[in-house]
């Protein structure tokens, strides 16, 4: 059975620290900030894809149009994670059971990553669609589909590395009331600045690129 490697014992100095408290009024304060994260993110997201699956009512180029689904999937997937910070900051626990922590910590990552790619994925397009018009209609949502297929697969890159390195290696953190993979591991200390550069500074990098 999976547990937690954190306690709030451990984190007790941060804790005094004021970083975080354990008062009730910030625990409400903040858990009504993720319940207001989590309406606003399944009506806004529900909307898009009933107005997008059913009604076509988003008048764009096909193949941005089933990005910007795909987006509003990873939108979706991230802010049900939310539910368990809120549900701990409910609690005012300092453990959640081991089978949610891992299941927040890995869909965390992969979801985070699928949106990000997903992203830069849209701005990509738009910017090929307007720099070469007569190309858009050689591509549609078929294509598109492929290729969210494919930033989706690419978005494994954390939950695989996770696994290979310590998978075991999962922390409950009572400062943030959230679940985390734990970094510190040996492998770390060359795949995350290797990570950071495959799976954020590039794909942001195209980010500001395609739209500036």
């Amino acid at each position: 059975m999976f547990t937690s490697n954190v306690s709030s014992q451990t984190l007790n100095p941060v804790l005094n620290d004021n970083i975080i408290t354990d008062s009730a009024v910030v625990r409400y304060v903040w858990t009504s900030w993720n319940l207001l994260i989590v309406l606003t993110t399944f009506v806004g997201d529900s909307l898009v894809l009933v107005a997008s699956v059913k009604y076509r009512a988003i008048k764009l180029h096909p193949f941005v149009v089933t990005v910007i689904q795909n987006i509003a999937v990873s939108n979706l997937l991230l802010s049900t994670l939310i539910l368990q910070r809120t549900v701990a900051l409910v609690q005012g626990t300092d453990h959640v059971a081991g089978a949610v922590c891992y299941a927040k910590a890995y869909l965390g990552a992969y979801a985070q990553t699928g949106s990000v790619l997903l992203v830069c994925t849209m701005t990509l397009s738009k910017f090929v669609l307007l720099r070469y018009p007569l190309r858009g209609g050689t591509i549609g949502a078929r294509q598109a589909h492929q290729f969210c297929a494919a930033m989706w697969l690419l978005s494994l890159y954390f939950p695989l590395l996770f696994i290979s390195t310590n998978q075991r290696y999962v922390d409950f953190d009572p400062r943030l009331y959230d679940c985390a993979y734990n970094f510190d591991s040996a492998p770390w200390s060359y795949l995350k600045p290797l990570s950071c550069l495959l799976v954020g500074v590039l794909p942001n990098t195209v980010i500001v690129v395609t739209t500036s």
